[in-house]
């Protein structure tokens, strides 16, 4: 398959692992690094950045301001709450840090500061960037960026500690979606005080928050600078849509795909309904009520297979009820016949009305019958965000769920997983009816391998 740069990469001291648009990401449990290699390196080639190049759509140090939105009404600045799924995020406020301009936690951290113009020690070396202070109990400072429009946006800049700041300390850099485990790109870096290149891709719906986040495995680690810049991408293959087959967010009884408007259609005896979702930042989900007889909502996602002759994510936020109507639930499912010739897909099935127990099922075109790998998913009747990924890279296809793998297998690289039927929410293609009760939210599917495990 055609290779394409890595999502965020940063060079030297930042191990390019697990990283959308990476050309061989490594979605393996311990976070392994795809491009990185031992000790570091890794990264797409590119060079610091102290410039937002045309057409600039943010630069997080010239843009800062002390509302949220920052004075062009792109930044947002936000603390990770630490929650399991990692779908909560809140506001921080506006005020100093150590006698800089900065959202805090009530003065503390975590927090975002502004470095330009400024000769505190904090900020030494740091003139054009924005620092980001960790916190404490999981909480991490995540300086978000809101697109403005739907386009692909090119992320450049550079990241290095102050002046005589501690060096060779872990930092895990984060860059994610709509939440702490819808990963892009995670990297750990060495702090150190050597100025090193920030590079990449993301396709973004209008909205999305693109965040860039940090934590650490050890305790007390040093603030990290970070100069970024958000551009627009106009032309030539990487723009929109780029790699994004499906992007489905359930707004106000909202159906509509924005990746590829691909027709969505709410099929059943029970039509779903609107209802809410994840967390405020996300906004509504979508509800499918079913039942035991089988004839509750499922939606179909157009009319045509996705694209699985390579590296492949498919995601969503589910909420299952509990206990659920039926054994035999399907959550998602595009698995073909086996009898077709071009035979292909996966299935994620609930074993059980009131356990967790999973099936994932799927085919590859040289397949004489579907293979299936066992996991487990919590039954306490809340939102999780979960993954499917397929990475030529690694030769691995997983299962992962809020950040952390349920099941995975070694599928060969060569190997095509292209089906012949669209995806479905809520019901199996042709075995079982729609028992499935619950939501979603925010179902895409990309022609890239992204992150599993998002804990430093």
């Amino acid at each position: 398959m055609a290779r394409r740069r890595c999502l965020v990469c940063v060079l030297a001291l930042f191990a390019c692992s697990q990283s959308l648009f990476d050309s061989h990401p490594d979605s393996d449990k311990d976070g392994g690094g795809g491009g990185g290699g031992d000790g570091g390196g890794g990264g797409d080639g590119s060079i610091p950045v102290s410039d937002c190049p045309d057409p600039c759509a943010g630069d997080a140090a010239a843009d800062f301001g002390g509302e949220q939105g920052g004075t062009n009404d792109v930044w947002y600045y936000l603390r990770d709450t630490g929650s399991a799924n990692g779908a909560d995020y809140a506001d921080l406020t506006f005020a100093t840090w150590q006698g800089l301009d900065a959202w805090s936690k009530g003065g503390g951290a975590p927090a975002i500061a502004n470095c330009t113009g400024q000769d505190d020690p904090a900020c030494a070396g740091l003139d054009g960037f924005v620092l980001l202070v960790p916190g404490v109990g999981g909480e991490r400072p995540a300086l978000a960026f809101r697109a403005p429009e739907t386009a692909t946006y090119q992320i450049s800049g550079a990241a290095r500690v102050a002046d005589g700041g501690p060096t060779d300390v872990p930092i895990q850099v984060l860059f994610s979606r709509a939440g702490r485990h819808d990963a892009l790109s995670l990297q750990t870096v060495r702090t150190s005080e050597t100025e090193v290149g920030i590079s990449g891709l993301v396709p973004a719906v209008a909205g999305d928050e693109v965040m860039v986040s940090i934590a650490s495995e050890v305790d007390g680690p040093p603030p990290l600078g970070v100069r970024l810049f958000f551009t627009r991408v106009d032309s030539g293959g990487d723009a929109f849509p780029g790699s994004c087959q499906l992007a489905l967010r359930f707004g106000e009884d909202s159906l509509s795909d924005e990746c590829r408007d691909t027709p969505i259609m709410d099929i059943g005896d029970t039509p779903s309904t609107s209802g809410a979702g994840p967390s405020n930042r996300l906004g509504n989900g979508r509800v499918l009520v079913g039942n035991d007889a089988g004839t509750g909502a499922y939606l179909k996602l157009g009319n045509a297979p996705m694209d699985y002759t390579g590296d492949f994510t498919i995601q969503f936020w589910a909420k299952l009820d509990e206990p659920q109507p039926s054994f035999d639930v399907a959550i998602f499912a595009d698995t073909s016949d086996i009898a077709s010739s071009t035979h292909g897909g996966q299935v994620i099935n609930r074993d059980s009305a009131d356990s967790g127990e999973l099936t994932t099922c799927y085919y590859t075109r040289d397949l004489a019958d579907w293979l299936c790998i066992d996991g487990t998913m919590s039954t306490d009747a809340g939102w999780h965000f979960w993954r499917i990924i397929r990475s030529t890279g690694s030769g691995r296809y997983q299962l992962c769920i809020d950040g952390a793998e349920v099941s995975g297998t070694p599928v060969p690289s060569s190997a095509n997983m292209t089906g012949d039927e669209a995806p479905r929410l809520g019901r199996m293609i042709d075995f079982s009816p729609p028992y499935f009760s619950g939501s979603f939210d925010e179902v895409r599917i990309f022609s890239e391998a992204l992150p599993c495990v998002t804990a430093p």
